[in-house]
């Protein structure tokens, strides 16, 4: 959006707002895939009131919303909207397209985040469990769901790799690095690297350091 409206910050604003605001309509559109009308009614006014909420308790709690430009609602955003043709291919298992568009959604939904990659297996072992199904059947559309997810991400990894030489979707350090900060014995413990320390052992140490504070 900065790129789009060429680092203009109202009009980046305006962007993500128009963005976030489809998250009551896919909200809608699920609750109505998965019940009834009434049902993405009831699903699309909580989303408004989870942020709206949100924004209140924000001067009391850690939380999320749409003003603090967080990668947290447009993830919610690209996995309500997965989860939505993951449904419509559900329900309609022998369209290809479905399927190929719930991979590439899915595999989006990692590129914004990076922890729904552990979401990755459900859909495809929950398509296995179909029993009206035969197994052939249930297998291609399993491995083209798979495969449709990993194109989308395959480019990060490649860059990840060129760029850190090891297929990884972002810093490690980051979250062990919040995590230990957080899991300390001291409050006022601020974790920093040691020099000539790489990612992977500035992770590591986070981790080891978390574990003592527990034991």
């Amino acid at each position: 959006f900065e790129t789009i409206t060429r680092h203009d910050i109202l009009k980046t604003i305006d962007c993500l707002t128009i963005l976030l605001a489809l998250l009551p309509a896919v909200m809608y559109l699920l609750g109505t895939r998965l019940h009834s009308r009434g049902a993405g009614y009831l699903a699309a006014g909580m989303v408004m009131l989870r942020e709206y909420n949100t924004i209140l308790l924000a001067p009391h709690f850690m939380v999320s919303s749409a003003k603090m430009w967080l990668s947290d609602l447009p993830a919610m955003l690209c996995l309500l909207a997965a989860l939505t043709v993951c449904v419509s291919w559900f329900q309609k298992p022998r369209s290809v397209w479905r399927v190929v568009l719930t991979g590439c959604l899915f595999g989006l939904c990692v590129t914004i985040r990076s922890q729904i990659l552990a979401l990755i297996p459900f859909p495809a072992f929950f398509f296995l469990l179909r029993k009206e199904l035969p197994g052939r059947k249930k297998i291609l559309g399993a491995l083209i769901f798979l495969i449709s997810a990993l194109i989308v991400v395959a480019p990060w990894f490649m860059r990840s790799k060129l760029l850190t030489g090891d297929f990884i979707l972002d810093d490690p350090g980051v979250h062990s690095t919040e995590l230990a900060r957080r899991y300390s014995d001291d409050v006022t413990n601020q974790v920093t690297r040691l020099p000539d320390e790489s990612d992977a052992e500035d992770a590591r140490r986070n981790e080891q350091h978390m574990l003592d504070v527990f034991l």
